[in-house]
C-alpha cells in the first residue's frame, strides 16, 4: 500500500500538479475545465501506479541490497561480503 501511495504521489500527483496548469495555459482553457478533462486519465494512471509498485516490490525482493535501509543494516551487522 505504501508503494502504491508513493507511486501515486510522486508519479501521478506531481505530473498533475504541474501538467494541468501548463495544459490550461497552453490551450487557453480554464483550470477547472482542464482538470475536468484530465479525469479521463485517472483510471489508467491508477493501474500504472499499481503495476509500478508491484515491479518495485519484486525488484526489492530480488535485490534486497538495492534498498538503502537493508544495505545500511547489513553494513552495521558486518554481513557484507
Amino acid at each position: 500500500v505504501q508503494l502504491v501511495l508513493a507511486c501515486l504521489a510522486g508519479g501521478v500527483g506531481v505530473v498533475y500538479l504541474f501538467g494541468i496548469p501548463v495544459q490550461a495555459l497552453v490551450t487557453g482553457a480554464s483550470l477547472g475545465t482542464t482538470a475536468w478533462f484530465a479525469l479521463a486519465f485517472v483510471p489508467g494512471d491508477l493501474i500504472k501506479a499499481v503495476l509500478a509498485a508491484s515491479v518495485v516490490r519484486g525488484t526489492q525482493r530480488a535485490y534486497p541490497d538495492a534498498v538503502p535501509a537493508v544495505y545500511r543494516e547489513r553494513l552495521r551487522a558486518g554481513g557484507m561480503r
